[in-house]
């Protein structure tokens, strides 16, 4: 079976929950939800609540979270990835965007416009 993986790059507060949260109600779907959100927290150290449980509950290396994303099999067509772009910080592996494993994965981006004074 082919696996269309998406993986949707968004800024916060963008309509990227309600993407996933859409993907979620598919039968033909499974979908992760900001799968670099703990190497996130253990490369910038970011004041969280909650960052030592989140970093324990996930993996914490994000070149290996993005060979899980690449190389992994899933028993469903379609796998869903919320992202976040700063969680990338300072990951520069571009194997989620050229491997040959990777051929049948889209990146889209979602882009707001900040107006001053808002």
């Amino acid at each position: 079976m082919i696996t269309k993986r998406i993986c949707l790059w968004s800024s916060p507060r963008n309509i990227s929950t309600a993407l996933m949260y859409s993907f979620a109600q598919r039968p033909d779907a499974v979908v992760f939800d900001e799968p670099l959100y703990a190497h996130y927290l253990r490369i910038t150290n970011a004041d969280h609540p909650g960052k030592d449980e989140i970093i324990k509950s996930q993996e914490s290396d994000g070149e290996k979270v993005i060979e899980q994303i690449v190389d992994s099999s899933y028993e469903k067509p379609v796998v869903f990835f919320k992202q976040m772009t700063h969680h990338l910080f300072p990951l520069f592996s571009l194997k989620i965007y050229n491997s040959h494993k990777n051929m049948h994965s889209l990146n889209r981006w979602l882009i707001r416009k900040v107006l001053q004074g808002r």
